[in-house]
């Protein structure tokens, strides 16, 4: 009975330090997908500064049917973008994950950015 006890008292010690380091990994891994988030976000927001340049406005067309499917990509984040500050004046400037942040939103108003858009543009 007494060695019972001891490999329970054994196991849980390694259950424990096993979630601790389960936890760090997920922890790690949630860092990670933030700063890959980050990267992408600045590359769609990069390339929408090379738009306005080029065409004076951030309306990217969501239907041409000439345009490449970098353009379409481009015309599905601006009309993300939309939609997440939509959604965060929805809940009265209460943050959410999938809510525009004060640091993008200033980003995006640097440019000229609309947020409030005829349906037909991104």
């Amino acid at each position: 009975k007494r060695n019972q006890m001891f490999f329970a008292a054994v196991s849980s010690q390694k259950n424990d330090r096993n979630s601790t380091k389960r936890a760090s990994f997920s922890n790690h891994i949630l860092r990670y997908r933030y700063i890959l988030d980050d990267e992408r976000w600045l590359y769609h927001y990069k390339r929408l500064e090379a738009f306005r340049q080029n065409n004076g406005h951030c309306r990217v067309p969501q239907r041409a049917t000439n345009c490449s499917k970098e353009d379409r990509t481009l015309a599905i984040w601006v009309a993300k973008q939309r939609w997440m500050n939509s959604r965060r004046e929805e809940k009265g400037g209460r943050m959410r994950s999938h809510h525009l942040t004060d640091e993008r939103k200033r980003l995006l108003e640097k440019i000229q950015f609309e947020f409030d858009i005829n349906i037909g543009w991104a």
